[in-house]
């Protein structure tokens, strides 16, 4: 049998007796940029503050938060970065559809088993806005009855964390209407309930023309106390 040759790869001998350089492949060439890349994104990860961002979700066991109508889930974040057990996120995005039946006994099966110590609940405003004023009444009442069963569900929440002792927040623009519907307007006048109204536009912000502050009134409707923060 004759030998096998075996092809070597391609150099050059220099006069000067120096180590030949051998000439890589363009395949391979491009293979170590493709590494050289990597390499700088995980300086470029190192240097951020990306690993902040990575928080575990408590699926099992009791918690001590836990968001509805959660979107992007930046107070579950926030919560779990100051140590605490953060229950799974509900909202559309994480197939919790809070103005249906379907969903809402999904939700009550995470609150009655892990038992949250902190509900925090943000239920749709759009319909309730002021901007939605001008709509004709028939259109407008027609979209606010339309998520009802989203506004009930929060009183609901709401009303079985008081009677277990624990505790609750509702948000909404301070000039929303969802504040004057019967149900959450009769949780709201609870003695044990309390209001707290924060303005949410960038610190500073002043109008050009009359020079005045510039506000966007958020509304929270709570049950929570001083021990409880002390917890």
């Amino acid at each position: 049998a004759k030998p096998v040759a075996v092809q070597k790869p391609e150099s050059t001998t220099p006069v000067d007796g120096s180590v030949p350089q051998v000439k890589r492949r363009s395949k391979n060439t491009s293979a170590l940029a493709e590494v050289d890349a990597l390499s700088a994104l995980v300086e470029t990860v190192e240097e951020e503050p990306f690993f902040s961002s990575m928080w575990q979700i408590s699926n099992k066991g009791r918690i001590n938060f836990l968001e509805l109508f959660s979107g992007s889930a930046r107070l579950s974040e926030a919560a779990a970065a100051q140590g605490l057990l953060v229950g799974q996120p509900i909202d559309l995005r994480t197939g919790f559809d809070l103005n249906t039946q379907a969903g809402q006994r999904k939700a009550w099966e995470i609150i009655v088993s892990q038992k949250p110590d902190v509900v925090f609940m943000a239920p749709v405003c759009t319909p309730w806005s002021s901007l939605r004023n001008s709509a004709p009444e028939e259109v407008r009442e027609k979209e606010r009855a339309a998520v009802l069963p989203m506004v009930h569900f929060c009183v609901a929440v709401a009303v079985f964390q008081q009677q277990h002792q624990r505790f609750f927040m509702i948000e909404n623009p301070e000039t929303s209407a969802m504040w004057k519907e019967n149900k959450m307007s009769a949780l709201a006048g609870q003695s044990t309930v309390e209001w707290g109204v924060l303005d949410l536009c960038c610190y500073g912000l002043k109008d050009p023309q009359s020079g005045l502050l510039m506000k966007k009134g958020l509304c929270l409707c709570l049950l929570y106390t001083s021990d409880a923060a002390d917890e």
